[in-house]
């Protein structure tokens, strides 16, 4: 047998709740998973903790409280420390402020890799773009290279019978 939950709390000034929504233990639970599924919240509740649809409508509109065994199953899933912050609501125990400290240096440091791997995404594109434009330079220097291109040229003219020359030739002898 599970125990339910209907704990409320003398802190209906929270701002965590949303407007209307009571300071009961299964109001903060609610609240929390409406911002973590915005769309379609008791699907995503049933599918994330493997309860009916019909429970978790309940549960949802507040026609039943959560059982302890519901809210482990929450607390045990990806989003469990929303879920726990949410019932903390404003409670500030010192293990709680010791845990919340933890979790948002833990949250800096991973949006501190996240932008460090973006920069050495972008640095990476950048070398990519300037060892492609350095290629595209050095081949438009061998091109306009008159020593290089020169015998090329020569050749290509020879074949057509064009004189090596684009300057009229002279005569030599005439006077």
């Amino acid at each position: 047998m599970t125990a339910q939950f209907a704990i409320t709390t003398d802190k209906a000034n929270s701002t965590d709740m949303p407007r209307g929504m009571s300071t009961t233990l299964s109001g903060y639970i609610v609240a929390a998973l409406q911002k973590i599924f915005p769309d379609d919240t008791v699907k995503s509740y049933a599918d994330l903790i493997g309860v009916s649809l019909t429970s978790a409508n309940k549960q949802i509109h507040r026609q039943r409280n959560f059982t302890a065994d519901d809210i482990a199953e929450l607390l045990r899933t990806d989003h469990g420390f929303e879920i726990l912050t949410a019932i903390m609501a404003d409670a500030k125990p010192k293990w709680w402020v010791l845990v919340s400290s933890f979790m948002e240096v833990r949250d800096a440091q991973r949006l501190q890799a996240e932008a460090r791997a973006r920069i050495r995404r972008a640095v990476r594109g950048a070398l990519d773009a300037d060892a492609d434009l350095t290629a595209a330079i050095a081949r438009a220097d061998t091109l306009s290279d008159a020593d290089f291109y020169r015998p090329h040229a020569d050749a290509l003219r020879s074949m057509a019978g064009l004189p090596n020359s684009s300057l009229a030739s002279t005569t030599k002898g005439r006077k």
